[in-house]
Parts: structure tokens; sequence; C-alpha cells
């Protein structure tokens, strides 16, 4: 419910909010996805060593508050991108309009004329260059919250899971919240895909985001208990 996931399965949805960036324009789709895997994998490194020097709750609790502000960043950027995407898209509705009332031969010579460069097409939009840092912002903001993810809750999730569940019962208690997790994910995943053909889709679903990750950073602070260099016998007094 941090998002990761949404990120990683629909990053080419995704990427139509920044597409006109410089670093991206020239690229596929490919090297957006690879590069968004090169920081999950690249983020995943450190936590190795970090995470019996901070512990595990202090990262997850903070990791979950820096997704959280970067999800309400996201949701902001995003509904001005939609904004304007919208704007840009409404002459195009006029100028299917005015096609049909004009005579046949009218319409015909506009669009010579527009394909000879005498006349600007009815309903392009103008470049954007002014949106230009707010697509980079909304990328790079992507690209934080892998990278959040990566050093935080990506590791540290399965290694307190396992220490949390009491030796009797850690096959069953181990495997269900496995199974749940990935039940989560494939809730997310259909409530994404079903939630992208309405309007302002990724600031709603930014917007759902960062409320989980503050419901995450929460819970963790209050509920998760601090196992830090503790034996496996010692960790139910925690």
């Amino acid at each position: 419910l941090t998002g990761i996931n949404a990120i990683m399965y629909f990053a080419e949805a995704f990427s139509r909010l920044f597409s006109g960036m410089p670093l991206l324009r020239s690229h596929t789709p490919l090297f957006t996805l690879s590069l968004l895997a090169a920081v999950n994998v690249a983020g995943a490194m450190p936590l190795t060593f970090l995470i019996d020097r901070f512990g595990r709750r202090k990262l997850l609790t903070r990791g979950a508050v820096g997704m959280a502000v970067c999800w309400a960043v996201e949701s902001i950027v995003s509904f001005v991108l939609n904004q304007e995407e919208r704007a840009a898209q409404s002459p195009n509705a006029a100028a299917s309009l005015l096609d049909s009332l004009l005579p046949g031969a009218v319409a015909a010579s506009s669009r010579m004329l527009a394909e000879e460069g005498a006349l600007a097409p009815l309903g392009a939009p103008p470049p954007h260059t002014a949106l230009l840092p707010m697509q980079a912002v909304f990328f790079y903001m992507l690209l934080l919250i892998i990278a959040v993810f990566s050093l935080t809750w990506g590791g540290v999730v399965w290694v307190t899971t396992c220490e949390l569940v009491p030796a009797r019962w850690h096959a069953v208690g181990t495997a269900i919240a496995v199974a749940t997790n990935w039940l989560s994910n494939l809730a997310v995943a259909n409530a994404v895909a079903y939630t992208s053909d309405i309007p302002f889709s990724s600031t709603l679903i930014s917007a759902v985001f960062c409320l989980c990750c503050i419901a995450a950073a929460i819970s963790t602070h209050w509920w998760v208990p601090e196992t830090k260099l503790l034996s496996l016998e010692n960790i139910e007094s925690a």
C-alpha cells in the first residue's frame, strides 16, 4: 500500500505526465522502466548496513513519512499537469465539431493549408515548455519514492515479519503475512488499472497512497516493537 507496485507496474501510464522531459523524450518507455528498476536495486544495497545501525522501527517510520511527503507532492504536481492536459485537449472537441459543420471542400482546404504550414492545425496544443519543471518534479519524485522504499520498507518488512512471529507459529504467521502482502499487491494493481481512465486518476492515486503511507507511519511507530541487535530468543520480550 506504499504505492511502489503501482509505479513499477504502471510506469508507462505515469510516463505521459513527464514524457516532455529532454532526458526521456528521445528514449523508449523501456528506458524509463530500466531507470526505475536500477534505482530500486541500487537503493536496496545500503540497507544491509543500515538495518542494525538505525533499527527496524525507525527505518519503517521514517520511510513511510518520506514516501507520504513524496506522494503529497506528486498529487499536487499531477493535478497541475492534468489541468494543463485537459486544457490542451479541449480545443480538439471544438475542432471536430467545426470540421463536421464545414462543407467537405472547405474542411479539406483547411487541412491542406495546415499541412503546408500556412495555417496552424486547429486544436494543436502549443508546446508547454513552462511545464517542463513540473514534469521533472513529478519524475524525480517517483525516483525518490522508489529509493526511499528500497532503503526502508523494501527489505525491512521481510526481516521484521520473520522476527516478530513467535517460533511456534513462525511458519503459519510468515505464510499469512506473505499472503496478505501479495493479496494487497493484487488489490492495488487492479484498483490502479480500473481507475486509470477517470479524470485526474494520477492525482487521486497519489493522494490515496499518501494517506496509506501516513497510516503506515503511525501504526509502525506505535505498534511495531524495536528488535535491533536482539537475538531471536529475546525478541518476544521487546
